[in-house]
């Protein structure tokens, strides 16, 4: 545990305001690294539409883990989803925004976030563990 001054979450929260990418200060060289271009506002949603139609959770509705998500867009469209790019310091945030809320929702399910579609039956039905 560190002081929030020296916290992660205040770097992306700065980064988010000067719309910027944040690197996380890790030991690697930002060299080896591989380059990503970095999704825009319109290219994140339509992205993220395709990731949705694609994937479907284990009791068939279509779903994505949160966690996930960053992951797909670099593996199926080399792009960077840098949510402190489109000025948010968190990717729940960021999903959460107007843009994005005629193609999905962001729910916590059991012990995890996920994103569904908006019109899934998941937003309007409470978790199982709810019932």
């Amino acid at each position: 545990i560190v002081p929030y001054e020296h916290s992660m979450s205040l770097k992306k929260a700065k980064c988010a305001e000067q719309m910027r990418p944040c690197v996380s200060d890790s030991n690697e060289s930002s060299s080896t690294l591989p380059s990503y271009q970095v999704a825009d506002w319109e290219s994140a949603k339509t992205c993220l539409q395709t990731i949705l139609d694609e994937s479907v959770g284990p009791d068939g509705l279509k779903q994505v883990p949160l966690s996930n998500v960053k992951r797909l867009f670099r593996s199926k469209y080399n792009m960077d989803l840098s949510e402190t790019v489109l000025g948010y310091p968190k990717i729940s945030a960021l999903l959460e925004d107007p843009w994005f809320a005629d193609i999905c929702s962001v729910l916590l399910r059991g012990n995890r976030y996920v994103v569904v579609p908006h019109d899934s039956p998941l937003v309007a039905a409470p978790a199982p563990e709810e019932i």
